[in-house]
C-alpha cells in the first residue's frame, strides 16, 4: 500500500481591512505541518522537532526556533509581505494580546486524517480570505527517493499527489460558490516546483545537512556552505531559498500557479 510520509495541508487565513502604514491585514492565522511549524513541537514528546542546530542557521539571530529549515518558512515570508513587523508566534508561546494579530497553529507531523489533524470550522470562526497550499512533489524529496531506492522522482507518489490536488481545487471552487462573502484560493506548489527556473548551479534534489535514519538533520552537524544552491535542508523540508521563491510566487503571481487568484489579489 502506498504511504505518503510528508503530507502537508497549509491554510493561511487572512482577514481584510487595509490601513496605510499598518499590515495589509489585521490578522493572519496559519495551519499546517512541519513546513509551517514555528516551534509548536518544541515541548511535545515527539521526534518531529527541529529546535536544534543546524536548523535555523540562517534565521534572524542564527538560532534554531523549531522551524524545519535553515531559515524562514513560506508562512514567514508571507508574514513579511503582508507588512507585519514580527513573525506570527506559535500557539505554544505565551503570546497574550498578540494572538489578536494571528497565531501559528502548524505542528510537525500533523495531517488531514482524524488521527493527526483537527476539524477546524474556519468559516464559522469568521475567516473570509483563505489561501490553501496544495501538496508539492513529495515523490521528489530526497527521503522518498532514498526510501524507494531510486535516483528519479517516485511517480507513484507524485500521481497520488496530483490526484489529491485536483480534488482540493474542486473543494476550493465549491467553497467559493457556496460560502457567502468568503474567498478561497489554491496555491499550486506542485506546478510551481515543476516549472520554476532556479539559478545556475542550483540542485533541487540536494539536501544540506548530515541525515539521521528518519531523514532529519543529525543534531549539531555542520550545514552545507552553499545553502542557496540546495533545494532541501534535510530529506523532506525545503531550504529557505526555495521557501522564499514559493512565497513570492504565491503572493504575486496573477494566474499561473494560483487558482483563482494570488494572495495579493485575495487581499
Amino acid at each position: 500500500m502506498l504511504r505518503i510520509r510528508a503530507i502537508f495541508f497549509v491554510f493561511v487565513l487572512i482577514s481584510s481591512n487595509f490601513v496605510n502604514g499598518d499590515p495589509e491585514v489585521p490578522c493572519y492565522f496559519i495551519f499546517g505541518d512541519s513546513l509551517s511549524d514555528a516551534g509548536n513541537n518544541n515541548a511535545l514528546n515527539t521526534m518531529a522537532k527541529a529546535n536544534y542546530s543546524p536548523y535555523g542557521v540562517d534565521f534572524p539571530g542564527r538560532v534554531p526556533t523549531g522551524r524545519f529549515t535553515n531559515g524562514r518558512t513560506i508562512a514567514d515570508f508571507i508574514t513579511q509581505f503582508l507588512g507585519f513587523e514580527e513573525f506570527i508566534q506559535p500557539y505554544s508561546a505565551q503570546i497574550g494580546q498578540d494572538a489578536l494579530r494571528g497565531v501559528n497553529y502548524a505542528s510537525g507531523a500533523s495531517g488531514i486524517l482524524p488521527e493527526t489533524g483537527s476539524n477546524l470550522a474556519l468559516y464559522d470562526s469568521g475567516a473570509r480570505k483563505i489561501a490553501v497550499f496544495g501538496l508539492a512533489r513529495i515523490g521528489c524529496t530526497p527521503a522518498e527517493k532514498a526510501r524507494f531506492n531510486s535516483t528519479n522522482c517516485v511517480d507513484e507518489i507524485n500521481k497520488a499527489v496530483e490526484l489529491f490536488n485536483t480534488k482540493l481545487v474542486s473543494v476550493v471552487d465549491d467553497f467559493n460558490s457556496k460560502l457567502p462573502e468568503a474567498k478561497f484560493t489554491f496555491i499550486n506548489l506542485f506546478a510551481m516546483q515543476s516549472s520554476t527556473s532556479f539559478p545556475f548551479g542550483f540542485i533541487m534534489d540536494s539536501y544540506c545537512c548530515k541525515l539521521r535514519s528518519d531523514f532529519m538533520c543529525e543534531p549539531l552537524s555542520p550545514p552545507c556552505r552553499s545553502r542557496l544552491l540546495h533545494g532541501y535542508m534535510d530529506g523532506f523540508h525545503p531550504s529557505e531559498f526555495v521557501n522564499q521563491v514559493a512565497a513570492t510566487i504565491a503572493y504575486n503571481d496573477p494566474f499561473l500557479f494560483v487558482h483563482p487568484m494570488s494572495i495579493r489579489q485575495l487581499i
